[in-house]
């Protein structure tokens, strides 16, 4: 691949991803999407690319607020040596001498008189930065507007928070590269978590609300969970330890929250060290108070929903996820603040800490979740129990392990049942006895029918020989104290050792009455179970 000239050499995962890209474009595709997580460099990929469409037209870059925009555009003109303009709030470029590219807000672009000052025809490439928000109908009145041109949507989280799917704008998906990925080949710092149970939160009792299939955590009702006294010295007091030197960011689900937290935080940790942001703060206040947290003047930054996308400080080697939610686009977004390699701090993993309530009946978002992608519940329940026993142990380290543990549960658990199927479970087997203990041929007799019925054990098909021997073969098991019939065929059934006492088959049945009747993976590894291995 022949790339124009750069001001940087691109990482070979950045160069893969140029090159899936342009494939999909040669191949006809107009949309395509990328996805790619915080701190790998998606905006390099699209500058690229944007040097690589000029041999043919002009570039158009969209981002999601008008605070992004220039951060769009320094990038861009860090990385190539394009002519970079800006269209957003009182910023304009000249419509009839286009730079080569430009940097524009989707909030301007959506009033009409903004957007029609540029021709159709204007651009043969239209980059969507955080790509996940282009269902709304203000993108799609841009993109329409330059129906003519190649559309590329770059995003981290490619699952919207509001549930809606993005195959309604992107025709295909050029190139995933997964945050699990980046951290093991070490261009993303690994992630460890702690989860901190707060006294009294209990989110069973906080509402929900959906929008359009999504549900969450309403803001509101959150709110006023957490901001008692009492509740936010639980939040401050384990965060303080937990953080101790660490550069931290802190999310929370109000902006009332965000100034409360900070106060309270502020006692432990020293009022300068903590500082919130909200955006009803100006913002030049805002890019003065975030420049002093980049800088390290402070060690503490509190904020409402206001550092999700487009936020940059590498040394954030904290995240503290004090709003819990069930949206994993929104929890990949939080931790993603401090995912980013920061040479100078030598931060060597980020350190997630996860507040939420002792008995909550809500699927939370974990780490395990971002990393594994949307993982099962058997996978994240297992990473969860190994990350209290493993506290130091990153959660990428943990998941492999936990995914390890459960596919060969599930291997074992489906060797069983396969064993069972390729054989006819009868009583015999259960229990031992001889089929043939006789010439056979004679009835069973009604008190024979009436042993085996009150054992449990089906009273067709049988001589009276082999009920007798099945008989005996019961009484045989009670003077042995071994366990009846029934527990024994349904330990039969998955496998597992049917000749056990009747008190470790009564617990036996209990596990399995609680799980739908089937075996959990702890008894399936339990060696006074060992499974039945036909020969």
């Amino acid at each position: 691949m022949n790339l124009p000239p750069l001001k940087i050499a691109p990482r070979p995962y950045q160069s893969s991803a140029v090159e899936d890209v342009l494939a999909e474009f040669r191949r006809g595709v107009r949309s395509t999407l990328l996805v790619m997580p915080t701190g790998t460099g998606k905006t390099v990929v699209f500058a690229i690319l944007a040097a690589i469409a000029r041999a043919k037209g002009r570039v158009l870059v969209i981002a999601h607020r008008e605070e992004l925009v220039e951060q769009a555009r320094e990038r861009i003109a860090a990385v190539t040596d394009l002519n970079v303009g800006v269209e957003a709030g009182a910023a304009r470029v000249d419509a009839d001498a286009l730079p080569d590219a430009v940097v524009a807000s989707v909030q301007t672009l959506a009033r009409a008189e903004r957007r029609e000052r540029f021709a159709p025809d204007a651009f043969v490439l239209v980059v969507v930065d955080e790509a996940h928000h282009a269902t709304a109908k203000t993108y799609g009145a841009v993109l329409d507007r330059f129906a003519k041109a190649k559309v590329l949507g770059v995003t981290a989280t490619p699952d919207r928070l509001d549930g809606r799917g993005l195959r309604a704008v992107f025709q295909t998906c050029a190139h995933v590269y997964e945050i699990r990925d980046a951290i093991e080949d070490q261009w993303l710092v690994p992630i460890k978590q702690r989860r901190v149970t707060v006294e009294g939160l209990s989110l069973d009792t906080v509402r929900t609300r959906g929008r359009n299939g999504a549900v969450d955590f309403d803001d509101d009702a959150l709110a006023k969970q957490m901001l008692a006294e009492g509740m936010l010295h639980r939040i401050a007091a384990p965060l303080a330890d937990l953080a101790a030197a660490r550069p931290t960011i802190v999310f929370t689900p109000t902006v009332a929250v965000a100034g409360e937290l900070a106060a309270v935080l502020g006692r432990y940790v020293g009022a300068s060290e903590v500082r919130s942001l909200d955006g009803s703060v100006h913002r030049d206040e805002r890019a003065a108070t975030v420049n002093a947290y980049k800088r390290g003047d402070f060690r503490v930054l509190v904020n409402c929903a206001l550092f999700t996308e487009g936020f940059d400080a590498p040394r954030v080697s904290c995240v503290a996820v004090a709003r819990p939610t069930k949206s994993r686009a929104l929890y990949a977004q939080m931790i993603g603040r401090g995912t980013r390699l920061h040479p100078e701090t030598e931060k060597d993993h980020l350190l997630v800490v996860d507040f939420t309530d002792a008995s909550t009946h809500h699927k939370l978002v974990t780490v395990a979740d971002v990393l594994g992608g949307l993982c099962d519940e058997d996978v994240r329940e297992r990473v969860n129990t190994l990350a209290v026993d493993n506290p130091d142990t990153n959660v990428s380290e943990l998941l492999t392990a936990a995914e390890a543990q459960v596919a060969a549960e599930r291997r074992h658990r489906l060797l069983c049942e396969a064993r069972y199927r390729a054989q006819t479970i009868d009583p015999f087997d259960v229990i031992g006895a001889d089929p043939h203990p006789g010439r056979g041929g004679c009835a069973m007799t009604p008190t024979q029918v009436q042993i085996l019925r009150d054992r449990g054990v089906p009273a067709k098909g049988y001589d009276r020989d082999q009920a007798n021997a099945l008989i005996d073969k019961m009484f045989e098991r009670d003077r042995l104290g071994l366990c009846r019939f029934k527990p024994a065929s349904i330990l039969a059934k998955y496998g597992l050792n049917p000749d056990v006492s009747r008190a470790l088959a009564s617990e036996a049945m209990e596990v399995m009455r609680a799980n739908n009747w089937r075996p959990t993976a702890a008894l399936l590894r339990d060696p006074r179970f060992a499974p039945q291995v036909s020969t």
